[in-house]
């Protein structure tokens, strides 16, 4: 069987009150999930996995936060993370360019040759 990349999934857990962090792939049909004995079990179309069989289970959210911190304290980033970097990134460079259209067309109306007295 050829499975795809892994990913992850947080389940609510109400008997804890927390979470239980998931990890899985699948190949279109069948799944594998990486336990927190570090198993890699097969779960086949039409089964339920093992409640066992989670990779990592938090108490409470406030455990989710400081992890979330020290992946981000790593220099691990989220598509979301890397779209907002983007985002800034693109309005500081439009802004730069609104800037040089400014003082140009500020200087041709003031038949100012010089930019910087402009600024």
């Amino acid at each position: 069987m050829n499975f795809g990349e892994w990913n992850a999934q947080l389940h609510e857990n109400f008997g804890m009150m927390g979470a239980d962090l998931w990890l899985r792939r699948n190949n279109g049909k069948d799944w594998q999930v990486l336990n927190h004995k570090g198993e890699i079990k097969t779960i086949v179309e039409g089964t339920i996995p093992d409640n066992d069989d989670y990779f990592v289970r938090f108490e409470s959210i406030e455990q989710l936060q400081a992890i979330s911190e020290a992946f981000a304290n790593y220099g691990v980033r989220t598509i979301n993370d890397h779209k907002a970097l983007g985002l800034l990134e693109a309005k500081d460079a439009h802004l730069e360019d609104m800037r040089t259209i400014t003082f140009d067309l500020l200087a041709k109306l003031t038949d100012k040759g010089d930019k910087s007295d402009a600024r």
